[in-house]
């Protein structure tokens, strides 16, 4: 029952990013969504990120991550100041079978949509099972995140 909960908020989360982003035209995951996500991805002012329902936009502003076509992905994670980040300096992603969701090379598990060409919203729970890519420390990262970041 915990874990229907956990998807229902989750989906209910992905609805109101996708409602944030001005344009609700969204990149269907075969048709050219690989091609959508390729790019750089910055947190600017008009980013929102969310840590369980808390704004934590000001402490990981000016974050990037840039995502190729192969679905590699490099990211500043270090200049953040909210030490360890759930985001290693590189890595990878599988797109998965269902729809919207990728997953990263340490088995992280993330929705992923892109809005009006211009905005990618990341929704994933980050937990002490992906402790390997931070060193072992997760306290203060584990929760539900909510990224929403603009194409640079």
């Amino acid at each position: 029952m915990k874990h229907i909960l956990k998807q229902i908020a989750l989906i209910l989360v992905l609805f109101l990013l996708n409602n944030s982003c001005s344009d609700n035209t969204v990149s269907p995951p075969n048709d050219g969504f690989i091609e959508s996500v390729a790019d750089t991805w910055v947190v600017n002012q008009e980013s929102l990120i969310t840590l369980d329902d808390q704004d934590i936009t000001s402490a990981v502003l000016g974050f990037e991550i840039t995502i190729d076509n192969n679905l590699n992905f490099t990211t500043n994670s270090t200049i953040v100041s909210i030490q360890p980040f759930p985001w290693p300096a590189s890595g990878s992603f599988q797109l998965n079978d269902q729809q919207n969701q990728f997953t990263r090379n340490d088995g992280l598990v993330l929705s992923v949509l892109v809005n009006n060409d211009n905005c990618l919203a990341l929704s994933f729970q980050f937990d002490a099972s992906y402790e390997d890519s931070n060193g072992g420390r997760t306290r203060g990262i584990t929760g539900e995140w909510n990224m929403e970041l603009k194409r640079k």
